[in-house]
């Protein structure tokens, strides 16, 4: 490597990495390419990952596209997951972000098709904590006493039980 080896080094990457735009590549396309790489190396990408950063992998061209493509595989989940937060902050109502909160924590189905998942394990978390403070505010607006049963399995079916202010708010 040249001198100023690292640092050269970091800087194509992040150039070429930026040359990926987000919206003309899929999720699923990068996923194929990363799990081509996956079968040719013998260990995931989010090892490879680790590993090329702390200088454990040697740099050739295969494995510098692998990690860029990485990295741009992760900005885009990445990308989808504030998307997604952002939407649920901005709306009024509640329903829809707890229907979406709930189909994403779908463990089994995360394990088997990642990529058909909107977020992070990281992001649905934030998604999460958006929609029982959704739920709070709109408990203390007194606004959802009409539909406290539906509001109670709701509740329930994100696992948001272990709130102790919706649970109290759902006893009431």
């Amino acid at each position: 490597m040249a001198r100023g080896g690292a640092t050269t080094k970091v800087k194509v990457i992040r150039r070429e990495e930026q040359k990926v735009p987000i919206h003309e590549v899929t999720l699923k396309e990068l996923r194929t390419r990363l799990k081509r790489y996956e079968r040719k190396y013998g260990f995931t990408s989010a090892e490879f990952y680790e590993k090329f950063k702390r200088g454990e992998i040697e740099d050739t061209k295969d494995t510098v596209d692998w990690y860029i493509e990485y990295r741009v595989y992760l900005r885009a989940k990445g990308e989808r997951g504030r998307i997604l937060k952002a939407a649920v902050e901005a709306t009024r109502g509640f329903y829809l972000p707890i229907m979406v909160a709930s189909l994403e924590k779908d463990r089994q189905g995360r394990q088997r098709e990642p990529d058909t998942f909107l977020v992070t394990e990281e992001d649905l978390k934030r998604l999460q904590e958006t929609c029982v403070e959704k739920i709070r505010q709109a408990a203390q607006s007194d606004a959802l006493k009409p539909i406290r049963r539906w509001c109670a399995s709701s509740v329930s079916s994100l696992d948001f039980s272990n709130n102790p202010h919706l649970k109290e708010w759902v006893i009431m």
